[in-house]
């Protein structure tokens, strides 16, 4: 599974963070921008319309909750008030009341949870956007998936505590490594070469110790697509 993975409005980030002040750097956003709230008295303005720019929508969604590093990882307590939390907020009539300007008039939504799972591979120190292929490759394997129709379903990916996120789209290679202080919050120098003369560039990252709380994409596998979400 490969994919070239495009930055745009897939990442959480914590309000003043770091993650987001590069966030908004990538999407060409300037910082001191806020969205403005529409106070009582002041009319709509239909410039500030949802816009349908011809996506892929589903409008009748599966989810199934992943917990990496097995359950030894995890405490059952979390585990029950992160799978209630998920699916009260995926079911919320106001939320979904939102989602809706998304499809044409008239659309019935729904949100429907497929269970959650215990994936029992190592507990990672780091996760970049180039481990997720492997972790979505055991996901999909996994009971609640079997079966699954992948063109509507999302792969929830839940790290457990002391897992370091990060938005390199290279792998890890944590393993060999083997400690999150290595991870470089700000930016991964690389090389490139033009006309002969090595030019040292930036390529600024983003990781969950300044302020990232996650972010989803697709995997691509021959003709076959899945939707993944991430979280700290």
């Amino acid at each position: 599974m490969a994919a070239k993975y495009k930055w745009t409005m897939n990442l959480v980030a914590a309000r003043g963070s770091p993650a987001e002040a590069i966030s908004r750097k990538w999407s060409e956003e300037p910082v001191s921008v806020e969205p403005a709230a529409l106070a009582s008295g002041i009319p709509a303005t239909p410039d500030h319309d949802l816009v349908f720019h011809r996506g892929k929508t589903v409008p009748n969604l599966n989810f199934a909750n992943c917990y990496v590093g097995g359950k030894d990882a995890w405490d059952d307590g979390d585990v029950t008030n992160i799978n209630s939390a998920i699916e009260a907020i995926m079911t919320d009539r106001r939320l979904n009341n939102v989602m809706v300007q998304y499809f044409p008039t008239g659309t019935a939504i729904s949100a429907s949870s497929l269970g959650s799972t215990f994936l029992t591979v190592p507990v990672p120190r780091i996760v970049s956007r180039g481990d997720i292929d492997a972790l979505v490759t055991t996901a999909v394997t996994s009971t609640p998936l079997q079966g699954a129709d992948f063109g509507s379903t999302v792969i929830n990916l839940m790290l457990p505590e002391g897992t370091v996120l990060t938005t390199d789209e290279a792998p890890s290679d944590a393993s060999a490594s083997g400690a999150a202080s290595q991870v470089k919050p700000y930016a991964t120098p690389s090389a490139k070469f033009s006309l002969g003369r090595e030019k040292a560039t930036v390529r600024e990252t983003v990781d969950s110790m300044n302020g990232l709380g996650g972010y989803h994409g697709s995997v691509h596998d021959g003709a076959r697509t899945f939707y993944f979400s991430v979280g700290v």
